[in-house]
């Protein structure tokens, strides 16, 4: 039997003993909190920006397109073209996944008409303009349409219009499948709408779509329509980087080049180049002609007090040389800028 007074000095001895366990552990938490709050703030990088939107519900923008394409042929010989169109997006709804937007554009038809010309036919359309309600996702800035049908439909019933009111014996009669041969499927579809729309807003999004860091390259690798063969896809590399201005908006450069070897061996292929011209003796690379390239460089500026995109602008350079078929080059300058409707 354990006497009184060592069962009080054991008792004692195990509460203290407990006790100091205890705040030892408590010690440790606290310095392993301490520890990851050291490391998390030693992460942190103070030149990495992470762009949010900060629109409103009722914001309004015009997003101002203008073009200028050069192309230049075999002999020479340039033609440049201008075209200007406009997209007036409002914020209409805030949620917490995004946005709904509606942007109101004249008839894709009509300005594909109206490009070609060189000015606006006077035509009676019932829907001379559309408007297509779009959800923009807060986090991977996704576009989709929410009343993809209705615009279907109304697109479907605008090509009719136009048809009709086009003479037989214009020319315009034979050219309409050509002048819109990039509108007409992109809205015979929802995906398609959503493309279309994406490729317009691409650079309204882009700051969003990626992380960056002031003064730092980012480089991010993905496949791109082919501008020549359009059935095709070609890898390519983009390079970004990222600028911060005196007056507190960030400057954006972008530099895309894609890899067209692949589309080259397919037009020697094509042209019958290994098997007619190549001569014993020689490989097929050494008898390979076509050469082509793809580039593009682009700036955009970013408002992060607005959480607007100010404006873009870029520079795309196409060219394509194959003695047994052609050369040309063709350049597209493109200038986007926003502002605000007068009031």
């Amino acid at each position: 039997m354990i006497p009184y007074s060592r069962g009080i000095k054991r008792c004692c001895y195990s509460e203290t003993r407990i006790r100091s366990i205890g705040q030892y552990r408590a010690g440790l938490l606290v310095l392993l909190l301490l520890c990851s709050i050291a490391h998390s703030l030693s992460a942190q990088n103070p030149r990495e920006v992470n762009f949010d939107f900060e629109w409103q519900v009722g914001d309004v923008r015009i997003i101002h397109f203008e073009t200028a394409t050069e192309e230049t042929e075999e002999e020479g010989e340039k033609t440049t073209h201008f075209s200007k169109r406009e997209i007036t997006i409002e914020v209409i709804k805030d949620r917490p996944d995004g946005y709904l937007i509606r942007a109101t554009l004249l008839n894709p038809f009509i300005q594909d008409i109206a490009d070609h010309l060189g000015k606006t036919p006077e035509w009676s359309l019932r829907d001379e303009h559309i408007e297509v309600t779009l959800s923009i996702s807060r986090f991977k800035s996704e576009i989709r349409p929410q009343n993809g049908e209705e615009v279907i439909l109304k697109m479907r019933k605008s090509r009719e219009e136009i048809l009709r009111q086009i003479p037989a014996e214009n020319e315009l009669a034979y050219l309409f499948p050509l002048i819109t041969a990039s509108t007409g499927p992109a809205f015979q579809t929802i995906g398609g709408i959503g493309e279309y729309f994406d490729e317009k807003f691409r650079f309204l999004l882009l700051p969003l779509r990626h992380n960056f860091i002031t003064d730092s390259t980012i480089i991010v690798s993905g496949t791109r329509q082919n501008p020549i063969e359009l059935n095709m896809t070609d890898p390519y590399t983009t390079k970004f980087h990222l600028e911060k201005t005196a007056e507190g908006k960030y400057l954006l450069h972008e530099q895309t080049e894609s890899d067209l070897a692949d589309f080259a061996s397919y037009v020697d292929q094509m042209q019958g180049l290994n098997q007619t011209d190549t001569l014993d003796g020689d490989s097929p690379e050494e008898n390979a002609t076509t050469t082509a390239t793809f580039k593009t460089n682009s700036l955009t500026l970013f408002d992060p007090e607005s959480g607007w995109v100010k404006e873009a602008q870029s520079t795309t350079q196409i060219e394509f040389d194959n003695p047994h078929l052609s050369s040309f080059k063709t350049t597209v300058q493109e200038f986007i800028r926003l502002s605000k409707p007068a009031n």
